[in-house]
């Protein structure tokens, strides 16, 4: 029998991995020896409306929307949308397709890389708690 600790081990990857993208320090482009952190994106985010970068900054929304409904299939949906928005992000840098206006493709990402892990880890979550034990019943 498995505790609830461990049926959630997943959800709370996720919540831990976004807590670390906040506070890992960035690089903002544009903006020349500027310190910041994740959670400076995180607040300011929403002023980049309504350019691309906007959708992109959404997915924290709807991350947070599929926390609150952790145990609803909109919350499986929620944390399917914000997966893609954080993925599509990444993609656009590692491909080098210019949709968010990159300036510099040699920065490191670290803090994105945990930003979509924490998506990563409530999408298996979702899967586990929908899909797979749907199977065991």
């Amino acid at each position: 029998m498995k505790t609830k600790f461990q049926n959630n081990i997943f959800l709370y990857l996720s919540f831990l991995s976004f807590i670390l993208s906040l506070v890992i320090p960035i690089d903002l482009e544009g903006l020349k020896d500027f310190d910041g952190f994740g959670f400076i994106c995180l607040i300011y985010g929403w002023m980049t409306f309504p350019d691309i970068d906007f959708y992109c900054w959404s997915a924290n929304l709807f991350i947070i929307l599929a926390w609150i409904l952790n145990k609803k299939k909109l919350g499986f949906v929620f944390s399917l949308i914000s997966f893609f928005l954080m993925f599509s992000y990444g993609l656009d840098y590692i491909l080098h397709l210019d949709i968010y206006g990159f300036m510099d493709y040699d920065q490191i990402l670290l803090a994105y890389w945990f930003w979509l892990l924490s998506a990563t880890f409530l999408l298996i979550n979702f899967i586990r708690k929908f899909v797979i034990n749907k199977k065991n019943s």
